[in-house]
């Protein structure tokens, strides 16, 4: 009975750990005027005050939100929204366990190629590929690629954004290969969608990353052209320091309290998390204990399966990435079989790659291995 509740509740872990690391925050900006200087701006418009507030409420269960088939059919009333959004078919694919994933298709007619993306974790597709701010398709990497003749379709993962989650607590799930198996469910409706002789390739940020690694290294490889790997999860050194002291105790919270608030990760104070504070279907609390421990697993998973990947990669990282250390990222390079694995470094931007201030050269390194992989488009 104790431990069906400990399962059952997401509330349990007081943040001591980030109003620790807030208060260093602000002793910074108020003993050192170089740091004050710079970040002015965040404190005097109220940024860390509200991002401290909601990071502590959706930690404690304080903030909530409706179920997600209820948002999903919200969004499907909201003309505007879905007009914003670049009109895409909004669907929703039932997984193995029983969850709706939400899944957003761009389609082009005659389309050159096909391209799942995939988002990183705590996030959901529209944050992570859709203009920021706002979140819209005009000027996005979706609608460059769509000119481009490819056809685009995306999802949220489960536990994130409009996707069902595992016993509904948003941003966990029960297995990272839950995950994975997603995308190979994905994968072969795409692969079905479009035909067998149009390439197939994703394209993943951060955690969407791992899981496409793992994807293409599986049985549902063989049905991919390509992977495009964009500041992909595959070192976990950073996240590790973050949270030394809870580290020993992941393996016995996954099991009898998985849901157990208890690790963060580092905040990089830019425009992109502005938009997070402001973006109700971001989670900001702290990463839950059965998710915590499966995304360290995923990294040596991701690793020892490298090998197995045979089609062609492209992997673009930057050196200034403060959530996941780019070592990890030419490391797996090195252990890929594909005769075509290329690393990009994207120094001048940080790990949000598709939207951040200067994505558009990112872009254009991705658009060319794309072209590079695919017949010219059919135009009559």
């Amino acid at each position: 009975m104790l431990f069906g509740f400990l399962k059952r509740e997401v509330w349990l872990h007081f943040p001591f750990q980030d109003l620790v690391f807030w208060y260093r925050y602000l002793l910074l900006w108020v003993t050192r005027p170089s740091y004050r200087k710079a970040k002015w701006h965040v404190f005097f418009n109220g940024w860390w005050l509200m991002m401290l507030i909601r990071h502590i409420g959706e930690t404690l269960g304080l903030i909530s939100r409706p179920k997600a088939a209820a948002l999903r059919e919200q969004l499907e009333r909201c003309d505007e929204k879905v007009q914003e959004l670049g009109r895409p078919k909004l669907h929703t694919t039932i997984n193995a366990k029983g969850l709706h994933l939400q899944r957003f298709s761009y389609e082009v007619k005659k389309p050159r190629g096909a391209i799942i993306a995939m988002h990183g974790y705590a996030s959901h597709f529209r944050f992570c590929f859709l203009t920021l701010p706002g979140q819209k398709y005009d000027g996005s990497w979706i609608q460059k690629l769509n000119f481009e003749g490819f056809s685009v379709y995306a999802y949220d993962h489960q536990g994130h954004g409009l996707s069902d989650a595992w016993q509904d607590v948003r941003c966990n799930c029960e297995s990272f290969d839950d995950l994975v198996d997603d995308a190979a469910v994905v994968l072969n409706d795409v692969r079905t969608t479009v035909g067998g002789s149009v390439p197939v390739f994703m394209m993943a940020l951060s955690m969407g990353g791992n899981v496409a690694a793992q994807a293409a290294a599986g049985a549902a490889g063989r049905m991919l052209d390509g992977i495009v790997l964009l500041s992909p999860m595959l070192d976990m050194t950073i996240m590790k320091a973050a949270n030394r002291p809870f580290m020993p105790l992941l393996p016995i919270a996954s099991r009898i309290a998985p849901h157990l608030a208890i690790g963060s990760r580092p905040v990089h104070i830019d425009e992109v998390h502005v938009e997070i504070v402001l973006d109700p279907l971001f989670y900001t609390g702290l990463s839950r204990a059965r998710i915590g421990l499966e995304v360290m697993l995923a990294v040596d998973s991701a690793m020892s399966k490298a090998s197995s990947i045979r089609c062609p990669v492209l992997l673009v990282h930057s050196h200034k990435d403060g959530i996941v250390a780019p070592d990890g990222s030419k490391t797996f390079l090195q252990k890929v079989s594909s005769e075509k694995a290329d690393f990009v470094v994207a120094d001048e931007m940080y790990h949000h790659l598709p939207n951040e201030k200067g994505n558009e050269k990112t872009y254009e390194h991705v658009l060319h291995f794309l072209l590079a992989h695919t017949p010219p488009r059919d135009t009559t």
